[in-house]
């Protein structure tokens, strides 16, 4: 706490002159201190005449500068403690401070790791899955092409069954008979319709899968390859530390939205 000192000046250039030094009653100085905000006395000083100079001077006694002293020692005393406090203070913050940070930081290295090798998990599921999709892709066209063969076969037999019939409309008379024969070309030429219009269902169906595998597949490439990006990112991240070169420190970085 700095010291404040008040002075009163006594009187000075007296006319009245002594042949020796001698104590003259005046107004005497006053000398305080300032603590905490309030004025506190220290001491009063006494005027003396020194017939050398003409002069009055304000002198002190050796109590009042013992007593001056101590109150600045004391004073000093009280601010050095206090100092001590408040660097104590302060350096049980930045140790705190400190080990909170790194306690945070294994923490997140730890999290860190974690989430790498979930990403390298499902990475490889995704990369299962992509193989499994394009074998399945591949077995679904060959079934395909397989089917619209047979389905492009059945035309040659349909074509003989309904001609077969065509030419059964020709008999005349009493040949005109609704025989075996007959009826199993009937039967025929309707199982071969039949068998067709499945087929030209699986086969659209087919279509149809053949579009969304590959739509799926493409969505399973697009993630494999975020996912790669972001195991590179994490791997390096996580390789990262204090004493690594080329790391920037910014203020505020901890106020980033955590979405």
């Amino acid at each position: 706490m700095a010291v404040a000192y008040q002075s009163i000046s006594p009187v000075a250039n007296l006319s009245m002159r002594s042949p020796s030094p001698s104590y003259i009653k005046a107004p005497s100085p006053k000398f305080s201190a300032l603590k905490d905000g309030v004025t506190v006395d220290i001491s009063h000083a006494r005027n003396v005449y020194n017939p050398a100079r003409n002069m009055v001077y304000a002198r002190f006694s050796d109590n009042d500068w013992a007593n001056s002293n101590k109150a600045h020692y004391m004073l000093s005393d009280r601010e050095r403690a206090q100092a001590n406090n408040l660097r104590a203070d302060a350096w049980r913050a930045v140790k705190e401070t400190d080990d909170r940070t790194r306690r945070r930081q294994a923490e997140n290295t730890r999290k860190l790791a974690n989430r790498r090798d979930d990403i390298h998990f499902w990475k490889q599921e995704l990369i299962n899955e992509i193989r499994a999709m394009e074998n399945e892709t591949e077995n679904l066209q060959e079934h395909k092409r397989v089917l619209e063969k047979a389905y492009m076969a059945t035309a040659n037999p349909l074509h003989i069954a309904e001609e077969c019939l065509l030419h059964r409309e020709k008999r005349t008379g009493i040949d005109m008979v609704h025989d075996d024969v007959e009826k199993e070309l009937v039967k025929e030429v309707d199982v071969i319709k039949k068998c067709q219009e499945k087929m030209k269902r699986c086969i659209q169906k087919a279509h149809i899968q053949l579009k969304l595998n590959r739509a799926a597949l493409h969505e399973c490439e697009k993630d494999a390859k975020d996912k790669h990006h972001a195991q590179n990112i994490d791997d390096r991240m996580h390789q990262l530390r204090n004493s690594s070169v080329g790391i920037g420190y910014y203020p505020g970085i901890e106020n980033v939205d955590n979405t």
